[in-house]
C-alpha cells in the first residue's frame, strides 16, 4: 500500500518525473525516461505496479491534448516494455493501443514519435505484436502516404520489421488484413499501392494460409495495378497474380486427387481388394524458417515427394495450354513458392504405415473459393484496353475454366458477352486467347447435364451476332447451333425469338457466316415452325430489295441443304399465291422459277414435274401453277417442263390479250435463251417429231409470233424452220384438240387452271394501267410545277 502511495506521489503532475515526460525539449524527456527506467526495473517483478505506471502514463501523458505530453507519453510507453522484456506480452493492450491511437495524431511529430515507440515495443513483444497488425496495417498504408518523409520512413522501417515476424512463422491469421488491403486496393497513390501488393505478395507466400479463399477481395485490385505508372507495382502485381493461380489450379488438382484417392480406398475395402500400383496422398506439414536477411518473405517449405504416376506427371505438365503458347505475354512468377501440402506414396509403402493417415483424406474439406465471383471480377479486365490486363485476365479465365467448369457454367452467358468480340481481337495474342477460351467453353456446355437458362444465353447470342467483325458473328451463330443441339426442344420453342437475328445474318456480307445462319432457320424451324419459316423468308425478301435482288439463289439453295425442295416449293408457293404486292410476287415467282429450272439440287422436283406420274406429282404441279401465274415466263415454261404443250398452246393465246409492258416483253424473250439451254435438251429433241408433238409446235410458234423481231425471235424461228420449214405440216394432224390432258388415273383440269391463270393477270393489268397512270400524273405535275417557277 505504501508502494501505491510513493507511486501516486512519483507520477503526479507536479512531480519532477512526470514534468520532465512533458518537457517540450527532446534531451530531457529524454532524460525523463532514464529516471522513469529506474523505477520501472525496481517493480518490473511486480505486474500491478506496472499495470500501475502503464495507466498513468496512458491517462496522464498519452491522452493529454499538449503534443509533447503524448510525445512523453509515448516515449515512457516505450521505455517500459524495454525494462520488462519478455513480460510484454502481459501488457499488449495497455502499450500498444495507446500508441497505436497516436498513428493519426495531427501532429506529425507525435505521429513518429508513436511510429518510434511501437518499433521498440515490436522488438521486444515480437510474435505477440501480430494481435494488432489489423490496425497497424491500416494505420501504416495512411503513412506510406504521409507528407513528412520521417513519417514515411519511420513507417517502412516498421513494415520491414512485422513482414519479418510474419517471416519467422508465428501463429498469425493473414485473413484478418485482406479486407483492410481490398478496401485500400482503390487508391491513386504509388506508394499506398507498392505497400499493399507487397503485403499481397508476403502472404500469398504463406502456407496453409486460406487466403485463397478470400481472394475476390484483393482480386480486382491487383488487375488494376497491371496498367499503374509505376514499374515496381505492375511487376509485383503481376507476380502475385501467377502466383495466385498456380495456388488455385495446385489447391483444384489437389481436391481431385484426394476425392478420387480416398473414394478408390473406400472401393477396394469394400470388395476386399488390395489395391497395387496405385497411389494415395499422406499430409505432410511444411516448416517454417526465418529469414536473416532484409526479406521477409522468403520461406522455406518441404517439397513434396515426386509424383511418380504417369497419368499424373502429363496432366501437370498440360495443365495450361493458354500459358503455354503466351508466355511473352504473361510476367511468370515463381513456380516453386507454393507446394501441395501432400505427398504422393504406393499404397504398398502405406499399408506397411498408417492406415488413419488415408482415412483422414475422407474427411478433407475442399477449399471454398468462390470461383464464380472470381470469374465475375475478372471479366471486367478481360475486356481492358491495356493489353498486358487483358491477357493476364484471359489466362485467368481460361485456366478456372479448365479446372472447375461445371462450377462456372452459371456465368457463361457473361462470359460470352466478353470473349466472343475477343475472337475477333486485332492483337492475335488477345484474340488466340478468346479462340481458346471460346473452344473450351463449348466443350464444357456440351458435356454439362446442368439446366441451362436459354434467354440468358439468347440474349446475349443476338447482340454478339450484330458485331462487326466476322469472326464474333460466325461464333455467336455456332453457340446458336450448339445450343440447338444441345436443347433442342427448347430452342425451337424459342424460335420466333431468334428468326429477327438469324434472317439479319442471312443477309451477312460474310457468305460463311449467312450459310451458318440459313442452316439454323432451316433445322430450327422442322415441324411446327416449317410454315412460320416461310412467311418470315416471303416478308423478308419483301421487305429487304438487297436480299430480293442479290441472294435469293444463295437462300433457297442453302436452304435445300436442309429441307425438301419440293415441300419448300410447295409452301413458298402456297403462301405467295397469295401476296397482295403483284410486283414483288411475279419478280420473286421468275426467281425461284429461274432457280427450279437450273439448279441441281432441283434434279428430282424437275423428273417428277417431266413425268407427273404419282398424285403427289401433279399436286405439286397444281400448287406451282397456281402461284406461277404471277409471271408469263414462269408459268409458260412450267407448263413446258411438264409437257402440257396444249395447255401451254392456250396460254401463249391468251398472251396476246394482256398488257404488254416492256419488262414482260424482256422476260419472254429470255425464254428463247432458256430453250437453249440444258434443261430443256429433251423438249428440243421433241420437235424432230413433228408429227407426234403438234402443239409442242403450235405453242412455241405462237410464242414466235408474240415477240418482236429482235435476236430471241431470230434464234427461236431459226430453231423451227430447221426442223419443219413450212407451219402446213402441222394440219396434216387430224387429232382432236382437247382442253384436257388425261394422265393416268388422276386428271389436271387445265380449264381451271387457265381460267385461274387469266384472274391473276387481270390483276396484273389493272396493276400496269395504275403504274401507268401514276406515272403519267407525275409527269404532269412535274411540268406544272417546271412552268410556274419559269414564269
Amino acid at each position: 500500500k505504501a508502494g501505491l502511495m510513493k507511486l501516486s506521489s512519483l507520477f503526479s503532475p507536479s512531480s519532477k518525473l512526470m514534468k520532465g515526460l512533458q518537457d517540450k525539449d527532446n534531451e530531457r524527456r529524454k532524460q525523463a525516461t532514464i529516471e522513469l527506467e529506474k523505477v520501472v526495473l525496481e517493480v518490473k517483478g511486480d505486474k500491478d505496479v506496472v499495470g500501475q505506471i502503464l495507466q498513468h502514463l496512458s491517462l496522464e501523458l498519452v491522452a493529454n491534448t499538449f503534443p509533447n505530453s503524448r510525445k512523453g507519453g509515448l516515449l515512457a510507453l516505450a521505455t517500459v516494455s524495454v525494462c520488462i522484456g519478455p513480460e510484454t506480452k502481459h501488457f499488449m493492450e495497455p502499450i500498444v493501443l495507446p500508441i497505436i491511437h497516436c498513428f493519426d495524431d495531427p501532429d506529425h511529430m507525435v505521429r513518429y514519435t508513436a511510429l518510434e515507440a511501437f518499433y521498440n515495443v515490436a522488438l521486444e513483444a515480437r510474435p505477440h505484436i501480430l494481435r494488432f497488425i489489423g490496425d497497424t496495417f491500416f494505420s501504416l498504408a495512411k503513412m506510406s502516404v504521409d507528407p513528412h518523409i520521417s513519417v514515411r520512413e519511420a513507417a517502412e522501417t516498421i513494415d520491414r520489421l512485422l513482414k519479418d515476424i510474419v517471416a519467422e512463422g508465428h501463429p498469425f491469421d493473414p485473413l484478418s488484413i485482406v479486407p483492410l488491403v481490398g478496401e485500400r486496393m482503390a487508391t491513386q497513390s504509388s506508394e499506398c499501392k507498392r505497400y499493399l501488393v507487397e503485403w499481397v505478395r508476403l502472404l500469398a507466400h504463406l502456407p496453409d494460409s486460406e487466403l485463397l479463399e478470400r481472394l475476390p477481395e484483393i482480386l480486382d485490385g491487383l488487375f488494376l495495378m497491371l496498367s499503374d505508372n509505376d514499374a515496381d507495382t505492375k511487376d509485383t502485381a503481376a507476380k502475385c497474380l501467377d502466383l495466385f493461380l498456380t495456388q488455385t489450379k495446385a489447391s483444384s488438382e489437389q481436391w481431385r486427387t484426394i476425392r478420387a484417392t480416398w473414394n478408390t480406398y473406400k472401393l477396394n475395402h469394400s470388395q476386399n481388394l488390395n489395391p497395387q500400383h496405385s497411389l494415395v496422398l499422406t499430409p505432410i506439414r511444411p516448416a517454417h524458417t526465418s529469414t536473416t536477411d532484409n526479406s521477409p518473405t522468403k520461406i522455406s517449405i518441404h517439397k513434396s515427394r515426386p509424383v511418380t504416376d504417369p497419368k499424373k506427371v502429363q496432366v501437370q505438365k498440360a495443365s495450361s495450354p493458354l500459358k503455354a503458347t503466351m508466355q511473352q505475354q504473361i510476367v511468370k512468377g515463381s513456380q516453386d513458392a507454393w507446394k501441395p501440402k501432400y505427398q504422393a506414396i504406393s499404397h504398398e509403402e502405406y499399408y506397411s504405415g498408417e492406415p488413419e493417415e488415408l482415412k483422414y483424406l475422407g474427411s478433407v474439406k475442399p477449399p471454398k473459393v468462390d470461383y464464380c465471383r472470381i470469374v465475375k471480377l475478372i471479366l471486367p479486365h478481360c475486356r481492358a484496353e491495356h493489353e498486358k490486363t487483358s491477357m493476364t485476365a484471359l489466362v485467368w479465365l481460361y485456366d478456372l475454366i479448365s479446372l472447375e467448369g461445371p462450377q462456372i457454367l452459371p456465368e457463361t452467358p457473361s462470359i460470352l458477352e466478353t470473349v466472343l468480340p475477343r475472337v475477333s481481337h486485332a492483337k492475335p495474342a488477345i484474340r488466340n486467347a478468346g479462340r481458346m477460351i471460346d473452344q473450351i467453353l463449348c466443350k464444357e456446355v456440351e458435356l454439362t447435364q446442368q439446366s441451362i437458362v436459354l434467354g440468358s444465353y439468347l440474349s446475349v447470342l443476338c447482340e454478339a451476332c450484330k458485331h462487326p467483325n466476322e469472326d464474333t458473328r460466325k461464333s455467336a451463330l455456332c453457340w446458336v447451333d450448339l445450343l440447338r443441339r444441345k436443347i433442342s426442344y427448347e430452342m425451337k420453342a424459342n424460335v420466333e425469338t431468334l428468326f429477327p437475328t438469324l434472317l439479319h445474318a442471312m443477309m451477312d456480307v460474310s457468305e460463311e457466316v449467312a450459310k451458318i445462319a440459313i442452316h439454323l432457320l432451316a433445322v430450327l424451324s422442322t415441324g411446327e415452325g416449317y410454315s412460320l419459316l416461310m412467311s418470315k423468308l416471303i416478308m423478308e425478301f419483301k421487305r429487304t430489295q438487297k436480299l430480293l435482288d442479290e441472294r435469293v439463289t444463295f437462300v433457297i439453295l442453302n436452304l435445300c441443304v436442309d429441307l425438301d425442295p419440293r415441300e419448300m416449293y410447295k409452301s413458298i408457293a402456297i403462301i405467295l399465291e397469295k401476296e397482295e404486292d403483284l410486283h414483288f410476287a411475279s419478280t420473286l415467282v421468275a426467281k425461284l422459277n429461274l432457280i427450279l429450272l437450273t439448279s441441281p439440287q432441283f434434279e428430282e422436283a424437275r423428273e417428277s414435274l417431266y413425268l407427273l406420274q404419282t398424285p403427289e406429282d401433279r399436286d405439286f404441279f397444281v400448287v406451282l401453277y397456281r402461284c406461277w401465274s404471277h409471271n408469263l415466263l414462269a408459268v409458260f415454261s412450267l407448263c413446258l417442263l411438264s409437257q402440257l404443250y396444249e395447255h401451254a398452246t392456250h396460254l401463249a393465246s391468251c398472251f396476246a390479250n394482256l398488257q404488254m409492258s416492256s419488262k414482260r416483253l424482256a422476260e419472254m424473250s429470255s425464254l428463247v435463251k432458256l430453250l437453249e439451254s440444258p434443261i430443256f435438251i429433251r423438249l428440243r429433241a421433241q420437235l424432230a417429231k413433228p408429227i407426234e408433238n403438234p402443239f409442242l409446235f403450235k405453242c412455241l410458234y405462237c410464242w414466235l409470233m408474240i415477240l418482236p423481231q429482235n435476236d430471241s425471235f431470230s434464234m427461236l424461228k431459226e430453231r423451227l424452220t430447221s426442223v419443219v420449214s413450212n407451219y402446213a405440216w402441222l394440219s396434216i394432224q387430224n387429232r382432236t384438240e382437247t382442253s384436257q390432258l388425261v394422265l393416268g388415273p388422276k386428271s389436271i383440269d387445265c380449264d381451271f387452271l387457265l381460267e385461274h391463270f387469266t384472274k391473276v393477270q387481270a390483276k396484273h393489268d389493272h396493276h400496269i394501267i395504275q403504274e401507268l397512270l401514276k406515272a403519267e400524273r407525275k409527269i404532269v405535275i412535274n411540268t406544272g410545277e417546271r412552268s410556274k417557277r419559269a414564269k
